[in-house]
């Protein structure tokens, strides 16, 4: 069974779980699965939702069950291990508690097996031991829980109220480091508290706060409100809702409104000349005329914007003047081929 260790990232708010093959100098790690610190609350949520707890519930029971008994029954608990690995699907905070469950029966039976008990002993000594190997998984269990319901708890609180506690490692960490960069990995092999200790700790170093996004309405961690999460299609309505909150802004300046107006005049007017099959060169001399026609212009209105000047009659005739000398360099260009207009 390979070790499990996991590494916080603080500026990327990741959290990834990487599976070593052995433990030595030249261990060989490889990435298990990565999540943002934005999947916790949501997994914390499915976690609430599914049957997480009862399915975890019910495989802690065969194995208090079986624990002491024939190999068979042993790949009972392992084959319904791997189903409900699928069964829990993407939630990783589940998974990995199933992980560590496994682990600490499959160590108490290795134990159980290496001192030869098995159902048929019933003397004191044999029963003393089988006992305490079915209290180690069942306090294992209760571990796992409380450690999820004290997550869940803080997620409902929008992770307002963070417990204070302690974290001793018990040398359960790997610390790698390389020119590019200094890493702790700290163990998931025998507990999840790690886990959300660390990622607590690190939301309150952070100063991180919980919001909700405006268009899927999850919920996100951000040190102030912008008010989208960083799905892609959450930042895509972002920049759809700022071009148009640009947009009215624009439309609403008086000066700036002159400006577009004019810019989407020598557009049309360029569309309709390269619709009549003018040359590459043609389309240039007209785009050279029309972008220092528009730059003229941007200036003048500029002039009167900064001076809180209001529009008056001599900036609209300039702005008309500008407006058919683009007209009449159109209609000349346009009939260099003859076409009709």
């Amino acid at each position: 069974m390979s070790d499990l260790f996991f590494t916080v990232d603080v500026f990327k708010k990741e959290i990834s779980i990487f599976k070593f093959s052995s433990l030595t100098v030249h261990h060989e790690k490889t990435l298990a699965s990565k999540f943002t610190f934005d999947d916790m609350i949501y997994m914390s949520e499915d976690y609430v939702k599914g049957e997480y707890q009862k399915k975890m519930q019910e495989i802690c029971n065969l194995m208090l069950k079986y624990v002491d008994i024939e190999k068979s029954k042993n790949e009972k608990i392992t084959d319904l291990k791997v189903q409900l690995e699928t069964e829990f699907g993407k939630n990783i905070l589940a998974i990995t508690c199933l992980s560590i469950l496994f682990r600490t029966y499959q160590a108490q039976r290795d134990h159980l097996v290496h001192l030869g008990i098995f159902k048929a002993f019933k003397d004191g000594i044999t029963k003393k031991i089988t006992l305490e190997a079915k209290s180690i998984i069942e306090n294992k269990f209760k571990e796992l829980t409380d450690a999820i319901d004290m997550l869940i708890k803080c997620s409902e609180n929008n992770f307002q109220q963070i417990p204070e506690s302690t974290f001793m490692s018990d040398n359960g960490y790997i610390f790698e480091c390389n020119k590019r960069q200094i890493s702790m990995l700290y163990s998931l092999n025998e507990s999840i508290d790690p886990l959300i200790h660390i990622f607590l700790t690190n939301l309150f170093i952070g100063n991180l706060k919980v919001f909700t996004c405006k268009n899927c309405r999850k919920r996100y961690f951000s040190n102030t409100d912008v008010g989208y999460c960083p799905d892609i299609k959450c930042q895509e309505e972002k920049d759809k809702e700022l071009r148009k909150k640009n947009r009215m802004n624009r439309k609403k300046n008086e000066y700036t409104n002159l400006s577009d107006t004019l810019s989407n005049y020598t557009r049309q007017l360029k569309y309709k000349l390269t619709l009549t099959g003018v040359s590459e060169d043609v389309i240039a001399v007209y785009d050279a005329e029309k972008s220092s026609c528009l730059y003229n212009v941007k200036m003048q209105i500029s002039t009167y914007q900064d001076c809180e000047r209001p529009i008056d009659d001599d900036l609209i005739s300039y702005i008309e003047e500008q407006k058919g000398h683009i007209k009449a360099l159109y209609d000349s260009l346009s009939k260099q081929k003859g076409t009709e207009q």
